[in-house]
């Protein structure tokens, strides 16, 4: 046990004096927070304009008649990375579409409260767009999402008030009764709970920033930057079984130090990340769920020391390893879904991602 924790220190002692070790961990820490910095300091708005021509009476459904105004109301007060401005000249939209100030625009027609009240909603809003704008398909799904929401309250009151049953009270006041009761079950959970992954969920709503988007981003460079701590220890490996370094020790005592070899800049690097992970944001609960964090970094470690060890012993030659270590880079960097997820474009792809420690991270 003496002899084990003797040859531990010294091959820390030996980590410690390589230059590449510090060069991984300088790239974890500088790529953390450079990309943090970025997301606090860029943001990401698509900009989408949205305009009310005015709407005339409703027929049939009585609190149809400032739909128009009151999703607008809606959209404007939306927080994502799309922002609607609203818009008093349709002319002034087909511009700024034109020179891309806005990427699409939307018009309520005039008849729009009218047509609601006939549920006839076909052609009831204008989609001014250029003919190959990607967006506006996107956003078409967004802006009928907030037209279904006041739409659905509408023939909640409109049937309530059919009835009869509430014919006493005045229709202000079911309306209002109406709009809390509606709120409170559309928000709440009972009928719809939606799990969201990858982002911060705030209160009842999404609350979305650039950091939610990017963050995987820096989830996915620590676990490539992990696993080439572990490809640099091992090419320290093979270099010490050229000299003969285990030539005394047992098959027992060969693998034992090997490993450790390997997992010493490993554990390194993983406990650094961890450390940066946690300052960047990213596991913000510390007392809900931080232990799994951590269970699950532990984890990755020893796969990645395993991983590497028996590489070292299926690729004899270390000029070979050495070749290979960049095309390991590479596919983890292309097939683990750091920056781009290639197994979604060629399912066939992930097959070599399975192969590949950093997907397990």
């Amino acid at each position: 046990m003496k002899q084990g924790m003797v040859w531990l220190f010294m091959l820390l002692k030996r980590q410690m004096k390589k230059v590449s070790l510090y060069v991984i961990l300088l790239g974890i820490a500088g790529s953390t927070f450079f990309i943090r910095h970025i997301a606090v300091n860029f943001s990401v708005n698509i900009s989408i304009g949205v305009m009310n021509e005015g709407d005339e009476e409703a027929e049939g459904k009585e609190n149809a008649a400032d739909m128009a105004q009151r999703v607008l109301k809606l959209m404007t007060g939306h927080k994502g990375l799309v922002k609607f401005v609203e818009y008093d000249n349709e002319e002034e939209m087909k511009q700024d579409v034109r020179t891309s100030d806005i990427y699409a625009g939307y018009i309520f027609m005039q008849n729009f409260g009218k047509d609601v009240g006939k549920e006839e909603l076909e052609d009831s809003v204008k989609v001014i767009s250029t003919e190959d704008s990607i967006v506006s398909k996107i956003t078409n799904e967004l802006v009928f999402s907030f037209v279904m929401q006041e739409y659905t309250y509408a023939l909640l009151f409109y049937d309530t008030c059919e009835t009869g049953y509430f014919d006493e009270f005045d229709e202000e006041q079911i309306a209002e009764d109406l709009r809390k009761f509606y709120e409170e079950n559309r928000t709440n959970g009972s009928t719809f709970s939606v799990a969201y992954s990858g982002v911060k969920e705030q209160s009842s709503r999404m609350e979305t920033d650039v950091f939610d988007y990017i963050s995987p981003m820096i989830h996915g460079v620590i676990g490539v930057l992990i696993f080439l701590s572990g490809l640099c220890g091992t090419l320290i490996l093979y270099k010490d079984r050229e000299c003969g370094t285990f030539a005394r020790f047992t098959t027992i005592q060969t693998i034992a130090v090997s490993f450790a070899e390997i997992l010493i800049p490993v554990f390194l690097t993983g406990m650094t990340g961890m450390v940066c992970l946690i300052f960047s944001g990213m596991y913000q609960e510390i007392s809900q769920g931080m232990m799994g964090q951590w269970g699950h970094m532990f984890f990755y470690i020893i796969l990645v020391s395993l991983y590497c060890l028996i590489l070292s012993g299926i690729i004899r030659n270390r000029t070979v390893f050495q070749a290979a270590v960049p095309v390991f880079l590479m596919a983890s960097l292309l097939f683990c879904h750091v920056f781009i997820n290639l197994n979604t474009i060629v399912p066939q792809f992930k097959f070599i991602s399975l192969l590949l420690p950093p997907n397990y991270f």
